[in-house]
């Protein structure tokens, strides 16, 4: 019961977020564990960047030596769970902004692919657009309905997500921070 005086005021929902991870290489073991998942989730993948509009791959650019670091990009609850993560790696934290906000113009066409882990008969998901994955499930479910009931509300929430502003950049267990100015927590 409220007291006199007071009014009910209603908590808006937190609403999803998508945050950036810049990483220092490919070579780092938290890219090599993503692109590992990844690969997982959908086999066979030659694929590491996204497509340019011309339909052209970008994987140009880490042969030539352009790519030093890695970008990819995680939806996240409110509550900071993960809900999926990008299918690509990118070239820099603009080029996946660039790739998200595109997504979210199209969440009304993207499609759902349940996947299964034959060796171990886990379940998983994949949302595809324009004929191809552009986000994976973050982690394998026991159950299909388990697995199609993730999908549905990492879909739900990527269409009122909000895009954090700025790149958090990580570092591996191989390379600590050495001070405040590179991210070290005092």
């Amino acid at each position: 019961m409220e007291s006199p005086g007071s009014e009910h005021v209603p908590h808006a929902p937190l609403a999803a977020a998508v945050s950036f991870r810049v990483m220092p290489s490919v070579d780092d073991p938290m890219v090599q564990k993503w692109m590992r998942f990844r690969n997982a989730v959908v086999p066979g993948v030659a694929v590491a960047h996204p497509p340019e509009k011309s339909g052209r791959s970008t994987d140009g650019a880490k042969a030539s030596g352009e790519m030093s670091g890695a970008v990819y990009w995680r939806l996240v609850a409110s509550n900071n769970r993960e809900l999926g993560r990008s299918f690509y790696l990118y070239q820099n934290a603009e080029q996946a902004r660039r790739h998200v906000e595109r997504i979210a113009t199209i969440t009304g066409r993207l499609d759902v692919t349940a996947v299964v882990d034959g060796a171990t008969t886990r379940r998983g998901w994949v949302l595809n657009a324009e004929g191809g994955p552009v986000m994976t499930c973050a982690r394998w479910y026991t159950s299909s309905s388990t697995a199609a009931a993730a999908a549905v509300s990492a879909l739900s929430a990527l269409r009122t997500a909000r895009l954090l502003p700025a790149p958090a950049a990580h570092f591996s267990a191989r390379r600590r921070p050495t001070s405040a100015g590179e991210g070290a927590v005092l």
